[in-house]
């Protein structure tokens, strides 16, 4: 399973990975359950190397960043001074 699922994210993300033209979302969303296939499997590899503590600090990474970006995601409106905080962190995220 895990050599068919990571076959299979290369196979739908280095084509467009190679293009020379500008990234946009559209061409990922393909590729974004090869990927939580593949995350899920690291973990469980890890939970049974009694790695407990870094399995719960990457469960607890992906929570808060659902958490941080669903209103983003959504189209939720949220106060200005908090998209400032989070969603333009970088300069060039404008």
């Amino acid at each position: 399973l895990l050599v068919v699922a990571f076959s299979a994210y290369l196979v739908v993300w280095v084509p467009w990975f190679a293009s020379p033209r500008i990234m946009f979302y559209y061409p990922y969303p393909p590729a974004v359950p090869l990927l939580s296939i593949l995350v899920a499997y690291w973990l469980i590899e890890l939970w049974h190397k009694k790695q407990h503590v870094l399995v719960s600090l990457v469960i607890a990474a992906i929570v808060v960043g659902f958490a941080l970006w669903l209103p983003n995601w959504m189209s939720w409106s949220v106060p200005v001074s908090f998209a400032e905080r989070l969603y333009f962190v970088l300069p060039n995220w404008r």
